[in-house]
């Protein structure tokens, strides 16, 4: 208040000037002073706005010093809104972005520009309604920062100016980065979402052990409900398959590690307990004091059952439930270095069921699992409880003899298998004869690994089978050079006819109506490379051991019915081809398929192709119901079909009337006897008259004598076939022969016909 002092000190300066009688209106000074006066007054005026103005700018600066680093303090920023001219002040702002204040620009515009589109029109709406006066300005959103990132920003504020008429005139508020809690937010809520959906089991205890909260899978795994659990101590869940020592040694590793995991079996609410994978870690504070316990659990119950399975799988037989090959391997294995570590005998049994194949497919393969159960069960009754009995698949099983005790125990224990088997086995109705075959090879003397000793076991096995089945051979070294004999046979057979060594003779039929040759007969003929032309008895066995029986069927019938048709194209009387089938090849699904390929492609009409089976075959090939069912798949081809070695199999006539055949063979045996033996006369000529009267052609095999002939003629035979008339000839005599230009009687001793040929 200076100024105002001296101003009041100048007026006084002019009353006294007054008062010496001076007057002031008439004194020349008169103006002079007023206007100093005034000039003075107005100076010290304008002295006094600018220290006014100074202090209140100094003090807006301090102020807004203050408020920056409260703003500083405190992370936020500050905006002022001028709703009338647009305007808006921002503090704080642009730096808690990372740009400079200039870069922002000071309208409505930086929402446009920085806010995520996904944001905005949420920000419009809300600000919309403070400024309206529905609510107060909250909203949360997202701003791109300098660095090209996206900063939540947490925004508030509320109208803080209106005129007369309530209209708002401005709007201030407060802005702050809340980046970190959104993303604690957020990782809390997948955390939240992880433990409550997690299939796992987990379980939170504080360190007295009580639980302070569990999740869903929890519940479902025990049965416990949250409110049952909570508070209560973890031991609950122990099961008394574990004694107290093991959770006291489990909580000393928690203590001493802050974490320990493994197997553990857990009681279920219900009293049931599962064995469950458990990992469970302590949770410690700033000063390293364990605050939580946290517990995952699995349950693996179900696991290990499928694991035990996998190893049962794996190492077991499922049908019979011995051990398979693999685990009977592991163990010869194991066994053989017992022995070689403390010497003694080790006796290896090989047994091989006799003819199973057709007491499984003649029964059908239910019965044959069942049949495998009860020779499983017979052989482990028959050894000893420490012997090792497995099987190595199909009906071959083995058995191992630790300690064996020389060659004359080893013999009684497989006499006691064979004997274990002299009892049929009765199932479903059925009495099966069940015989084995039984091959031993002894450590060390045969060899003194798993393979060898395997090997030369199976050799022996076949050695058993080859004598007549149903007993047991040692291993010995001749066998040996057999059995590499027998596989190079086997191979040579499997290459033989890629290399053209199959061969078919054809023995002619003769009608006994017209003395003409009616038909031939294939009959098949192997040119071994070293042993020369061997006949089906030298070599079909191998064939069917090897599964070779099939191919070389479809070849010999491909071939016999080309040869047909040639011989028809080049204007020889149309000839009957008679093929052989096997058991195999009637089992064969696509036997039809295969007779009608083998038509086609040589262009022979169905009627000159005769297909033969024995009763053996028809039976042994299948159930009877899908034997016939085959028989009439190739009747409806249009071929015809023959019964051939009538009289030596089942010669049932039911049987006979449900096969849909044309053609009844005598079996050679019957006619070889034919005029020593009134018995064996009587039977052909009962197959005759029985012929005659279903229908059926009647041809007798093995005629070799016009004696012979002569009986079978006035029995009213329709065909014979036999040496007397000729042997299997080559294709290229067949012609000359069907025009009568050979003759005589033939010499090559007659073979019984197997199979494929005969």
């Amino acid at each position: 208040m200076r100024w105002l002092g001296a101003a009041m000190s100048l007026a006084a300066a002019f009353d006294l000037y007054a008062l010496d009688g001076r007057a002031l209106s008439s004194s020349p000074l008169r103006y002079p002073l007023l206007a100093l006066a005034a000039a003075v007054l107005v100076a010290l005026w304008m002295r006094r706005q600018r220290r006014h103005r100074a202090a209140i700018a100094e003090a807006l600066r301090t102020g807004e010093q203050r408020l920056n680093l409260a703003l500083v303090g405190s992370g936020d920023g500050l905006w002022d809104w001028n709703l009338v001219t647009g305007e808006i002040y921002r503090l704080r702002i642009a730096e808690m972005l990372g740009y400079h204040p200039s870069e922002l620009p000071d309208d409505h515009s930086l929402r446009d520009q920085l806010i995520h589109p996904e944001d905005r029109d949420e920000v419009e709406r809300r600000m919309a309604a403070a400024i309206a006066g529905r609510a107060s300005y909250v909203a949360e959103y997202r701003m791109r920062a300098r660095d090209g990132r996206w900063r939540w920003i947490h925004d508030q504020g509320n109208v803080v100016t209106r005129d007369d008429e309530g209209r708002p005139l401005r709007i201030a508020g407060t802005c702050r980065d809340v980046t970190e809690r959104k993303t604690v937010e957020q990782e809390l809520r997948l955390w939240a979402t992880v433990f409550e959906s997690s299939a796992e089991a987990v379980v939170v205890s504080d360190p007295r052990d009580r639980i302070v909260a569990i999740n869903p899978a929890f519940s479902r795994m025990t049965g416990y409900a949250r409110e049952e659990v909570l508070e209560r101590p973890t031991s609950i869940l122990h099961s008394q398959r574990h004694d107290p020592n093991f959770y006291r040694q489990l909580r000393q590793t928690l203590l001493d590690t802050g974490r320990w995991q493994g197997e553990v079996w857990q009681h279920r609410k219900n009293g049931d307990d599962f064995l469950a994978w458990v990992n469970v870690n302590a949770v410690r504070d700033e000063h390293d004091r364990i605050t939580h316990y946290v517990l995952v659990a699995i349950d693996i119950t179900q696991r290990k059952l499928d694991e035990e399975r996998l190893r049962i799988l794996a190492n077991y037989d499922t049908l019979t439930e011995l051990p398979n090959r693999s685990q009977f391997q592991e163990r010869l294995a194991e066994a053989l270095a017992r022995m070689e570590a403390k010497g003694g005998e080790l006796a290896l049994i090989f047994a091989d069921l006799d003819r199973f194949k057709q007491i499984n497919d003649s029964l059908g393969h239910a019965i044959g699992d069942r049949l495998l159960q009860v020779v499983a069960q017979r052989l482990r009754g028959a050894v000893r409880r420490a012997d090792l009995v497995a099987r190595l698949g199909g009906d071959e099983f083995t058995v191992v003899m630790e300690n064996a005790g020389g060659r004359e125990r080893i013999r009684q224990v497989a006499e006691r298998i064979l004997g274990a088997f002299a009892r049929p086995v009765h199932l479903e109705g059925h009495e099966i004869p069940v015989t084995t075959s039984i091959g031993i090879s002894v450590y060390p003397r045969d060899g003194t690994t798993v393979e060898v000793l395997l090997k030369h076991a199976d050799t022996a096995m076949y050695q058993a089978k080859s004598l007549g089945r149903n007993q047991l051979q040692f291993f010995t070294a001749e066998m040996s050079a057999r059995a590499i004999e027998r596989l190079s046979y086997e191979t040579n057979l499997r290459r033989a006819e890629e290399r053209g060594e199959l061969e078919l003779r054809y023995q002619p039929t003769l009608d006994l109506a017209s003395d003409a040759v009616s038909g031939v007969e294939a009959l098949l003929r192997w040119r071994h490379p070293e042993r020369g032309l061997l006949a089906p008895k030298d070599f079909l066995e191998v064939a069917e051991d090897a599964g070779l029986i099939v191919p070389i069927g479809a070849w010999v019938l491909r071939t016999a019915c080309a040869q047909a048709a040639a011989w028809q194209r080049r204007g020889l009387t149309p000839l009957e081809v008679a093929v052989n089938l096997s058991a195999s090849q009637l089992r064969f699904e696509n036997l039809a398929d295969t007779v009608a390929s083998a038509l086609d492609r040589a262009g022979l009409a169905p009627e000159l192709l005769l297909l033969e089976l024995t009763e053996s075959v028809v039976m042994e090939a299948d159930s009877a119901a899908q034997s016939i069912a085959r028989l009439y798949a190739l009747k409806d081809l249009g071929v015809r079909l023959a019964i051939d070695d009538f009289g030596t199999g089942y010669s049932s006539l039911s049987y006979l009337k449900r096969l849909p055949i044309d053609t009844l063979k005598i079996d050679r045996s019957f006619v070889r006897d034919l005029l020593v033996s009134p018995q064996d006369a009587a039977i052909v000529e009962a197959i005759i008259a029985m012929a005659r009267s279903l229908g059926l052609r009647v041809v007798a095999e093995g005629v070799e004598t016009r004696e012979q002939l002569d009986v079978l003629r006035r029995a009213g035979c329709h065909e014979v076939q036999g040496y007397y008339f000729s042997r299997p000839r080559p294709a290229s005599e067949i012609p000359a022969l069907v025009a009568g230009d050979a003759a005589g009687e033939e010499t090559e001793p007659p073979a019984r016909r197997t199979g494929s040929g005969g």
